[in-house]
């Protein structure tokens, strides 16, 4: 009787116990808080303006002195746009304008190191890159609608 007794509890922790085992792992939904902030710009600007330089050389077949200018453009306006990001003495509208002027140089300056080969493939490059950017903001306000 004491060993039926025994064995019944061993069995019921068992399937307790598997039954925690089992729970459903489901990722709990992100909440994104307005201040956090993507892993992109985590980046340090030297790892921004690399990896922008290698996508820009996969898509514009870029030669050794075009790629080592383009970085440095690159770099030279990231390092810019983190400064305007950690500004506090700018408003949010003026940081926006400020980050939207520093890129429309930056292509500038980008579009005088390329062929005019490479320049209709950067313009291509920039309208997709625009394009997610107004499909993420309607994403956005979707949400925020909802």
């Amino acid at each position: 009787m004491k060993v039926l007794k025994i064995t019944s509890v061993v069995v019921a922790s068992m399937f307790v116990m598997n039954s925690f085992g089992q729970v459903e792992t489901k990722a709990p939904k992100k909440v994104v808080a307005h201040e956090e902030v993507s892993e992109h710009e985590k980046m340090s600007p030297e790892e921004k303006a690399k990896i922008q330089t290698i996508k820009m050389n996969k898509h514009l077949t870029l030669n050794a002195d075009q790629e080592a200018k383009i970085y440095e453009t690159n770099l030279g306006v990231n390092m810019k746009n983190e400064a305007i990001q950690n500004s506090t003495n700018m408003t949010a509208e003026q940081k926006r304008e400020a980050l939207e002027q520093n890129q429309n140089a930056r292509e500038d300056m980008i579009k005088a190191y390329l062929t005019d080969e490479q320049i209709m493939k950067f313009k291509e490059m920039e309208a997709k890159r625009e394009e997610r950017k107004e499909m993420k903001a309607s994403d956005t306000n979707v949400g925020k609608q909802k």
